[in-house]
C-alpha cells in the first residue's frame, strides 16, 4: 500500500470509499479508458444530429425526431460525464491519465469512422465551396436570433 493516494497503483477511492486491490484499480483504468472512448463518439453523434437537425425547416416533423434524438443523446452524454467526474474525484494521478489516454484514442477513432459531410451547414456543397470568387460561408451573427 502506499502512503500518497494520489501516487498509487493497487487502490483508488471513488465516492468516498477506499478500493484495495491492482485488479479492481486495473479494471477501473480500463472503465476510465473506454468510457472516454465512448464519450468522443457520442460527442461527435450529437455534433451531427444537430448539423442534421438544423438543416430541417423549424416545425417539421423531420426537425422533431431529430431534436427527440439529440435530446436522448445529451441525456446518455451527461450520465457518461457525471460517472468520468466520479472517477475523477477519486484524485489519482492515473485516473487522470486514463482519462487523457481515452480522450485522445476516442478522439482519433471517432474522427477516423465518421462518415464525410454531403453538405455543409448552410447547404452549400463542397464543390460549390471551392468555386473561384464565391463566398462560401455567411456570417453567423449570435446577436441575430
Amino acid at each position: 500500500m502506499c502512503e500518497n493516494t494520489f501516487l498509487c497503483y493497487d487502490s483508488f477511492t471513488i465516492v468516498g470509499e477506499e478500493i484495495k486491490g491492482e485488479g479492481w484499480f486495473f479494471l477501473m483504468i480500463f472503465i476510465g479508458i473506454c468510457l472516454q472512448i465512448a464519450s468522443n463518439f457520442i460527442h461527435l453523434h450529437r455534433n451531427q444530429l444537430t448539423r442534421e437537425t438544423l438543416k430541417e425547416e423549424k416545425g417539421s416533423d423531420t426537425r422533431r425526431k431529430y431534436v427527440g434524438k439529440s435530446v436522448l443523446w445529451s441525456f446518455i452524454s451527461t450520465l457518461l460525464w457525471i460517472v468520468r467526474v466520479v472517477l475523477i474525484i477519486g484524485n489519482n494521478i492515473w485516473i487522470f491519465i486514463a482519462i487523457l489516454i481515452g480522450n485522445v484514442i476516442g478522439h482519433y477513432w471517432a474522427l477516423t469512422v465518421q462518415e464525410a459531410d454531403a453538405k455543409v451547414v448552410n447547404g452549400a456543397s463542397k464543390e460549390q465551396l471551392l468555386l473561384p470568387g464565391k463566398r462560401p460561408l455567411k456570417s453567423f451573427n449570435l446577436l441575430s436570433f
